[in-house]
């Protein structure tokens, strides 16, 4: 029998599957392992979130983009930070105290040591004692750095971007924009702790615990039971009785409170109808 050589396929080197099926696989192949990828590198965020750099962190703070407002306050609040800071259990590194126009009665602080009070907390407010408490509370979150753990992965993406293009730059590609007040969310565990830091500091500060739940009180009574507060707090009612007891568990008392300067209430801006003409 005569041998006759095979010809051979000139597209050996070819595949068989259609381009856009092997594009599809190969695509879907990259996307499950970054998706696995950044499931598995989220929980280090908890882990990972002392370590940020000061500079990261400062970068992600500049980003949020806040009203500018010059409420006069703000140095009194600066000096008392100063105070809360040296009889805190856990120093926070360097604090900026903000004032926001608003009606609404809350505070909040983020990355990079900068707390900002709504000014109708402050004008509602009846002792320094009570300012005191949620100064220190949100000094609590600073020192856990809860504000960073509350980013998320998107941490993840900032670091490891800052660590190609710098801190300002990677903050601006990944998540600047997006950054918001809302976006930081505590746990209720995040919030407690937070309660007990500032306890701690206040009385350290003041020798007694006077002022530690007035603003809780004040929330419970004038709708802070609704599901937009409890959405992102615990409950302000709980909130009153878990810090009577480690009050009561301490041993701590309850004295005097500390008076806020005659001139604290800021008087209303005047409008063009009560101008004498």
């Amino acid at each position: 029998m005569k041998y006759r050589p095979k010809q051979i396929d000139g597209n050996v080197n070819v595949s068989n599957i259609h381009p856009l099926k092997e594009f599809a696989l190969l695509a879907g192949g990259i996307i499950a392992v970054v998706a696995l990828v950044y499931a598995l590198l989220g929980p280090l965020v908890d882990f990972g979130a002392p370590w940020v750099p000061t500079g990261l962190e400062r970068a992600i703070g500049n980003s949020f983009k806040l009203p500018a407002s010059e409420d006069g306050r703000e140095e009194y609040l600066a000096a008392l930070s100063e105070e809360l800071r040296k009889n805190a259990p856990v120093d926070t590194g360097p604090l900026f105290v903000g004032v926001i126009e608003s009606e609404e009665e809350n505070a909040f602080v983020i990355p990079g040591g900068r707390i900002f009070f709504y000014s109708g907390l402050l004008d509602k407010a009846a002792s320094e004692n009570e300012i005191a408490m949620v100064l220190a509370h949100e000094m609590g979150h600073q020192a856990n750095r809860d504000h960073i753990r509350s980013l998320g992965r998107g941490l993840i993406l900032v670091f490891l971007g800052s660590l190609v293009m710098g801190e300002e730059e990677a903050v601006d590609n990944f998540i600047g924009g997006a950054l918001t007040i809302g976006s930081l969310k505590y746990s209720r565990s995040q919030e407690e702790a937070a309660d007990r830091f500032a306890l701690e500091t206040i009385v350290a500060r003041y020798g007694n615990a006077n002022g530690a739940t007035e603003f809780f009180e004040r929330a419970a009574r004038e709708g802070g039971s609704s599901p937009e507060f409890l959405a992102t707090h615990p409950d302000p009612r709980s909130r009153v009785e878990a810090l009577k007891k480690i009050i009561e568990d301490k041993g701590y008392s309850v004295g005097e409170a500390s008076a806020l300067p005659d001139n604290w209430i800021k008087p209303p801006p005047a409008s063009s109808d009560n101008q004498k003409p």
